[in-house]
């Protein structure tokens, strides 16, 4: 029995992993965001009284078919599942509730084919997933209150207080509960972490490959988009409440449609694998989840202080490499317009003169003032890497250290074993491990779980070393709390990290430190350019039409 009605779910005997676990599948944490309710933050779902089937996962939000078919999706689809060990007996356990990636236009929380949670299970932790709403139906803003933005990531928060009010039932500890994602749920949770409408909802932090303070994690000028996407869909109107109206009648999967051709439009396509639509500042109003831009709230340190263990994989840049490598004509244009490879929120005009300097720079630094060739493979993912994740992520962590009393336990993920998902689904045969590469470590996957019966005695220890730290970061909030040898240290103001490989794991200061001073240096110098300081607050000055 749940706070909203009884729920019937299922006994699960997974032979692969010998997990024996206790299945909640579709639980709906929402009413369905169709009709006047799409665009608009979540409603809470109202009680029932009959039981509700909780043995099969429900729909999947609109999006690309990528990892789901047109026929798994529906706009109903606030979701939640929730997975606990049949043996527990009668003491509660760490929750992980985990935030899936998709850079906010795909994916879900399904366990398959993803988000199995059968290596947790084996842990003796309760695993809690969930879907939330994606692309323009999830991050569209006219800056207005019936279309204020980030309906996904409010999205998460109903959901986590539907966790916070009934997990205790399934077994779980409402006091170690750890909010987890990995790329763009990674950037949710810090999200979350910034407002005090999740106080008290979650006591830890598990944050991979992403950064609020990374510019593809929030979104510019949301009113442009929006203007785009109607221009895209034919629709006519003459001001931002007609265009919403009508955005409402559009059918959801023409809206996915749309919001792709913005995207394949979008010059830094390929190089820079992001969302038109993600989430955005708001204006001030009784649902806003984001007034200010993160990093001025970081700067401020309003920011939750908790633990957080926090890092990124060390070939981040190869997801972009591989698209290269399937549209090589992608190569060319970076050659001729090298300026596409500035970060978005330096926000020089294109063919300025500071723009073109700071270009050299940067090819300069990356490339010996070279071409991009397929023979500078490395030197392209180090750029893409340090620009699209590692630089924001280092820089988060030092501005909550130097503000914030909580530890971050930091690390760099060099595992390059059977289990890196990201690269087993692309067929990627480089060393490192790519962006979602370290999925496989933490969920059965539909193309990791073959190989589970068949993993070396490295992969394991990699998996083993992993998953005891994380419980032990779960259960005290330390990853190493007894440890007198082999102690892995808060970062602290040197930046104290954790480097995992197949063969040991070792603590070094900062990582990659030329290469980050190389931007921290640029950052000095072209801040006030930054599209932080102001084009990614709503805007309501735009008349035209056009």
């Amino acid at each position: 029995m749940t706070t909203l009605g009884p729920i019937r779910g299922k006994l699960v005997d997974d032979v692969t992993t010998g997990a024996f676990y206790y299945s909640f599948e579709g639980i709906r944490y929402a009413e369905a965001p169709v009709k006047n309710l799409r665009f608009k933050p979540p409603v809470p779902k109202r009680p029932w009284t009959t039981v509700l089937n909780a043995t099969k996962p429900g729909f999947v939000c609109p999006q690309p078919e990528i990892l789901h078919t047109k026929d798994q999706m529906s706009e109903d689809c606030l979701f939640l599942n929730i997975y606990t060990p049949a043996n527990y007996y009668n003491k509660l356990l760490p929750v992980m509730v985990f935030v899936h990636t998709g850079n906010f236009i795909y994916s879900s929380g399904n366990s398959e084919p993803v988000y199995g949670p059968q290596i947790l299970i084996r842990q003796d932790i309760i695993v809690v997933t969930m879907n939330y709403r994606l692309g323009a139906l999830g991050f569209l803003s006219l800056c207005t209150e019936e279309a204020s933005g980030n309906a996904g990531i409010k999205d998460v928060l109903l959901a986590l207080k539907l966790v916070h009010s009934n997990i205790e039932r399934f077994g779980g500890d409402p006091n170690k509960v750890t909010l987890g994602g990995n790329g763009a749920g990674s950037a949710i949770v810090q999200y979350l972490m910034l407002t005090n409408q999740s106080k008290s909802l979650f006591q830890r932090v598990l944050t991979h490959s992403a950064s609020v303070l990374t510019e593809k994690y929030i979104q510019n000028r949301p009113r442009d988009k929006a203007i785009s996407l109607g221009k895209e869909l034919g629709l006519k109107w003459t001001d931002d409440d007609t265009l919403l109206q009508k955005l409402k009648k559009v059918n959801a999967l023409d809206i996915v449609i749309a919001q792709e051709a913005i995207n394949k439009r979008d010059p830094q396509s390929g190089f820079r694998i992001s969302s038109p639509f993600s989430p955005t500042v708001e204006n001030e109003g009784p649902t806003a989840i984001l007034t200010r831009p993160p990093l001025e709230l970081m700067r401020e340190g309003l920011i939750q202080n908790i633990p957080i263990m926090m890092g990124y994989n060390n070939q981040e840049g190869l997801e972009s490499f591989s698209e290269l490598a399937k549209n090589p004509e992608i190569i060319t244009k970076l050659n001729t317009h090298f300026e596409l490879c500035i970060p978005a929120d330096i926000a020089y005009p294109y063919g300025s003169v500071e723009r073109r300097n700071l270009a050299l720079q940067i090819k300069e630094f990356y490339f010996s003032c070279e071409n991009i060739t397929f023979v500078k493979v490395q030197n392209f993912i180090d750029l893409v890497s340090d620009t699209q994740y590692i630089y924001g992520i280092d820089k988060f962590v030092r501005l909550f250290k130097g503000r914030k009393t909580a530890p971050v336990f930091y690390y760099v993920f060099n595992g390059d074993d059977e289990l890196n998902y990201y690269k087993i689904v692309h067929n990627i045969t480089y060393p490192g491990a790519c962006h979602d590469d370290d999925i496989g470590y933490l969920f059965l996957t539909s193309v990791t779980k073959p190989r589970h019966p068949y993993i070396s005695f490295t992969t394991k220890y990699i998996l083993e070393a992993f998953l005891h730290n994380l419980k032990q970061f779960m259960l005290t909030g330390n990853p190493t709390p007894n440890a007198n040898i082999n102690c892995w240290p808060d970062a602290g103001t040197n930046g104290y990290h954790l480097k995992s490989d197949s063969n040991n794991l070792a603590v070094f200061q900062r990582p990659i430190p030329k290469r980050l001073e190389f931007w921290d240096a640029v950052y000095d110098e072209y801040y006030s350019w930054s599209k932080y300081k102001g084009s990614c607050f709503c805007e309501n000055n735009y008349n035209n039409y056009e």
